[in-house]
């Protein structure tokens, strides 16, 4: 959350976060691992103008340094390198923020398929038994029930109709059959 400026000589120009820097050549300055930073700095800012360099630095408030990425651009009219950078700690515990949220996210769209899913099996394995029971009746020449689930506007609803087209045909033919002993 803030910028610095050095120039080319690895002179820093302005450090907010560490005044005591500010004005001083920190050509032989380095990180806790011995990296050369504001030379390297410097040396990338020669060389392609702007760049990304890693290396260890503290918060603002803390001693201890950390991991820390930083992009550095060249301003060619006055020599001067200005940087800014990101704390990896910080885009880890973004990273995982956000990764947590993504998951519960995933978690209740999982839930909410999954009760759906359920409720769809349910209502088709409720519907095929009900329509099994009415064909097992008909099969045993009861024929006084209509068969249920014919208001359905789905494909039960379409087997419905042809179950109760079947029970019609069954009450037609008994009809007949009764008319023919008659005669």
């Amino acid at each position: 959350d803030y910028l610095w400026v050095n120039d080319l000589d690895a002179v820093m120009v302005v450090q907010p976060t560490k005044p005591s820097l500010n004005g001083k050549a920190l050509s032989g300055f380095s990180d806790p691992d011995g990296k050369m930073l504001f030379t390297d700095i410097a040396n990338l800012a020669k060389s392609k103008g702007e760049g990304s360099i890693g290396y260890r630095w503290a918060k603002p408030g803390f001693d201890e340094p950390v991991e820390k990425i930083s992009y550095v651009k060249l301003y060619q009219p006055w020599g001067w390198v200005i940087g800014t950078g990101v704390y990896l700690d910080e885009v880890q515990a973004t990273f995982i923020s956000e990764a947590m949220k993504e998951a519960i996210v995933f978690v209740i769209i999982t839930i909410l398929l999954g009760l759906a899913v359920f409720l769809v099996s349910k209502d088709i394995r409720s519907s095929i038994h009900t329509l099994s029971d009415a064909m097992l009746s008909l099969s045993k020449g009861n024929t006084k029930s209509q068969v249920p689930l014919q208001g359905r506007q789905d494909e039960m609803g379409d087997m419905a109709h042809s179950v109760e087209y079947f029970r019609e045909q069954l009450i037609e033919n008994e009809h007949l059959a009764q008319q023919q002993r008659l005669e």
